[in-house]
Order: structure tokens, then C-alpha cells, then sequence
């Protein structure tokens, strides 16, 4: 990195492992990612920093020394900086309402899953017995991580394509007080009925300052049908403060609906 932490390049550390076994079967989520072997299971799947010489400081009042400062590298920082990374995914998880990745059955193939550019690509250097080039290779696996970019794949992963809106259309119904609003788009999720209060889909009218669907405002949506890609609100009901819930022509709007797992899109 530069003196203004800007990334510029990374070579692969000589006391580094990796290699094919000679044992283990290639698991599936390395098929297409591998090229050195199409039967056999192989080592590394990810960097991070290894050489001590270009580690992190690590403060340790039990190491013996005389200073507590020490400069670490290896799988005594790589282990634990992948752990947090992982550890970060796992709260977006939360956040969407999944749970946490498990381990070799799900963080591993979805590592692989992930796009070539959520890595650091390392092409140069070696371990003695192999030579890192472009792609996956036996020194640096993938590569090293790119966290701002690897951990919300990693969580869309698990929880699909965050929503999107594409197209709203408007049918007056009776009156014209009140409307059949279809939302069309993608990744809106499952939800085969719905009437009430919900996070996972508001109408503001901004022109007469209420929300449906937004917990708390005592409105709600009644959703005749929901699927991944449609949306379809039959009416509006309850009540906001004195007045009744309604749209009129010319009102201002603005629509968001979530697949509880992603934000809103």
C-alpha cells in the first residue's frame, strides 16, 4: 500500500504452502475455478498477508520480550483477519433476517462462487514448489480479499439479489379514492398473503403525509398477491391520526418494497 493506503500490489510470500492432493476428491464449488486439476481437492483457497516482514503490529504483554510490540504474519494474522471479514458477512446475514454462514458446506462455496474482482489478483512470486499467475493458482489460492466487495457478495449470496422496482401502474378503483397498485420488477421474494402493517413493503404519500405498511402508522396494505416478481395491492386501509387512508390524483408517491432478506429497493 501507499503512504495513503491506497492499494498497489501484492506478491506471494516463498514460506507460503499450497499444492493437489493426493487424497481428497475436487469438491464441486472448485469446478471452473481450478484449472490444475479436475479431480483432486486444492490448496490454498484464499490469501491474506503472510511474510512477518509485512504483517500487522500486535500488542502481547506474555510474550516474553522486551517490548510488548511485535510484528506478526502468517496464518496468525491471515486465520483471524478472515475470521472478522466472515464474521462481518454474518451480520449482514442477521440484518437480513438469515443465518450465519456454515462453514465448509456454505462459506467455501460461495467464496468461489464470488466474481474474479472481489479478489486481489496475485500473479507474481512463489513457494518453491509452485508460481502464482492469473486466476486461481497453488500459491495464493483466489487471491486476497477486496472487503468492501466480498462481503456484500458473500451476503447476497445467501440472500439473493437485492429487490428492484421496474415499473408501477395505477387503477382507480371505485370513486377514485382508492387504488390497485401493481409493482412490477425482481428479486421482491415470496409472500403469498399479506394484510397490515409490514417492513417489507411501504407507500408514502407525500401529499397527504401518511405510509402504509410502515409499523406504527396504524396503515396497512392489502396485498392480493406477491411473488418474485409482482407485487399487486388491492387497497389501502386503517387510518392515520383522524384521516382516513387514501390516494387521490395528483398525489406525490413513493413506493419501496423489500424480499425480508435484502433492503429496500
Amino acid at each position: 500500500m501507499d503512504s495513503q493506503g491506497n492499494y498497489i500490489s501484492e506478491t506471494a510470500w516463498s514460506g507460503s504452502g499450497g499444492g493437489i492432493s493426493q487424497y481428497e476428491a475436487q469438491p464441486g464449488y472448485q469446478q471452473g475455478v481450478v484449472t490444475q486439476s479436475v479431480t483432486a481437492r486444492t490448496i490454498p483457497d484464499v490469501a491474506f498477508d503472510g511474510d512477518p516482514n509485512t504483517g500487522v503490529a500486535v500488542y502481547n504483554t506474555g510474550n516474553g520480550a522486551s517490548t510488548p510490540w511485535a510484528e506478526e504474519g502468517g496464518t496468525s494474522v491471515g486465520a483471524p483477519a478472515w475470521a472478522g471479514i466472515i464474521a462481518i458477512a454474518d451480520q449482514g446475514l442477521a440484518l437480513a433476517g438469515d443465518g450465519s454462514l456454515a462453514g465448509a458446506t456454505q462459506t467455501l462455496p460461495d467464496l468461489y462462487a464470488l466474481p474474479a474482482g472481489d479478489f486481489h489478483a496475485i500473479t507474481t512470486g512463489g513457494n518453491g514448489g509452485y508460481w502464482a499467475g492469473p486466476g486461481y493458482n497453488l500459491v495464493t489460492g483466489r487471491g486476497s480479499p477486496i472487503a468492501n466487495l466480498l462481503v456484500p457478495g458473500l451476503v447476497a449470496e445467501v440472500a439473493g439479489p437485492a429487490p428492484v422496482i421496474s415499473e408501477v401502474s395505477m387503477v382507480a378503483l371505485g370513486g377514485g379514492s382508492n387504488w390497485q397498485i401493481t409493482i412490477n420488477g425482481s428479486g421482491f421474494g415470496t409472500q403469498a398473503a399479506y394484510n397490515g402493517d409490514s417492513a417489507d413493503l411501504e407507500i408514502g404519500d407525500f401529499t397527504t403525509a401518511m405510509v402504509a405498511g410502515n409499523t406504527g402508522d396504524g396503515v396497512g396494505a392489502n396485498v392480493t398477491s406477491w411473488n418474485n416478481n409482482q407485487i399487486v395491492i388491492s387497497s389501502l386501509t386503517g387510518a392515520y391520526g383522524s384521516n382516513g387512508w387514501v390516494i387521490n390524483a395528483g398525489d406525490s408517491l413513493i413506493l419501496a418494497a423489500s424480499n425480508a432478506q435484502d433492503g429496500l429497493a
